[in-house]
């Protein structure tokens, strides 16, 4: 859990390698997710229990925060604490669960991802969804001799493992409970609120 702004943020995995820095964001979700890199919220839809549909059960919808911003904060975060340059940062979010990404045409590939990044100096690896850890080694493989300017040496690595663990922010459940409260208060404001409109009553 790091400082960020007025708040915190929290980061699931943090994997320095030689050359670049892997900012992993897990999530555990099954059934199917629908989301885009550019949509503020995604959906997961489960499906009905077994023997719902007879009692007339029917799928379930949740919508959640885009895991690929909320990964770009940490970033963000690394950054204006000086730990290091954008240019180093890899994040990508990874799930556990038997999702299914109904959307995953809407994705770039990881070599397409470095040259956007390069033409456009945007975060690299921005919109990176990995189904599963075979996945996510696929990206740090590719990652890594990708990846230009100087390496860092093991001392190096060690330094900024302990430079992060210095501006951490020790987790209690008072500093858990004022994370969740920030972050919650955060995605609202950022969340359009839509109002129902009232159908007009019609006269007698």
């Amino acid at each position: 859990m790091l400082p960020s702004g007025q708040g915190t943020t929290q980061i699931d995995h943090i994997l320095i390698a030689s050359a670049v820095m892997f900012l992993i964001e897990t999530k555990d979700m099954n059934s199917w997710v629908f989301g885009r890199p550019g949509d503020r919220q995604w959906t997961q839809t489960t499906a009905p229990r077994r023997g719902s549909r007879k009692t007339g059960g029917v799928s379930r919808r949740f919508s959640f925060y885009n895991p690929l911003w909320q990964n770009e904060g940490h970033a963000r975060a690394l950054v204006k604490l000086g730990i290091t340059d954008r240019s180093r940062l890899r994040p990508v979010v990874v799930c556990v669960g038997d999702a299914e990404m109904k959307t995953r045409d809407q994705f770039l590939s990881f070599d397409e991802h470095e040259a956007m990044a390069v033409d456009k100096k945007t975060w690299r690896m921005r919109g990176v969804i990995c189904l599963g850890l075979e996945e996510l080694h696929a990206s740090i493989e590719f990652s890594i001799p990708a990846a230009a300017g100087s390496h860092w040496t093991d001392q190096d690595r060690a330094a900024l493992g302990v430079a992060i663990r210095a501006k951490g922010i020790p987790i209690t459940a008072e500093s858990s409970a004022r994370h969740i409260e920030f972050a919650r208060a955060a995605r609202d404001r950022e969340t359009p609120r839509f109002r129902r409109r009232r159908k007009p009553r019609r006269s007698l």
